[in-house]
């Protein structure tokens, strides 16, 4: 009798045996992974059209126009890190597609943001007005401003 007695004092000992712990109640399935999937797709999707956008001809070629152009030079040196930065546009004036490109630029001296607007105009894309941000925030353009012959009225 004595030895029941022991068992029956001692603290956490209840007359039920415990087999686990309790944890908390987790869903399973899609439903918990759900949003970690769609995190992973979003993420994914942006880093494609990164590349997707950074490998066609009018981003090569803005890119080609600011690495060799000597006002950007005079402004932060030597350019070393070109890359496409936000905002970016598309639009269709026109029927005509119109890409707006924001380039950050680090050169050896500074760094800046160069803004480029292309145009598709008969199969080829050409380059129709780019800018440069100056030290004091003001954009300068980096373009001669191109004039368009008026349209011929019969």
């Amino acid at each position: 009798m004595p030895v029941m007695m022991k068992e029956a004092i001692q603290p956490g000992r209840g007359s039920e045996p415990r087999s686990e712990s309790p944890r908390p109640i987790r869903p399973r399935g899609v439903s918990s992974r759900l949003p970690f999937l769609l995190f992973v797709a979003i993420v994914a999707g942006l880093l494609m059209g990164y590349r997707y956008i950074t490998g066609s001809e009018p981003y090569r070629m803005a890119e080609d126009f600011v690495r060799q152009n000597a006002e950007i030079r005079n402004a932060v040196g030597e350019v070393h890190d070109c890359r496409l930065w936000f905002p970016f546009k598309v639009d269709f004036p026109d029927n005509v597609p119109r890409l707006h490109l924001t380039l950050t630029v680090r050169g050896a001296k500074a760094s800046t943001n160069v803004r480029v607007s292309l145009i598709r105009d008969r199969g080829k894309w050409r380059i129709i007005a780019a800018f440069y941000e100056d030290r004091k925030g003001v954009f300068r353009p980096l373009l001669k401003e191109e004039k368009t012959p008026a349209p011929v009225r019969q």
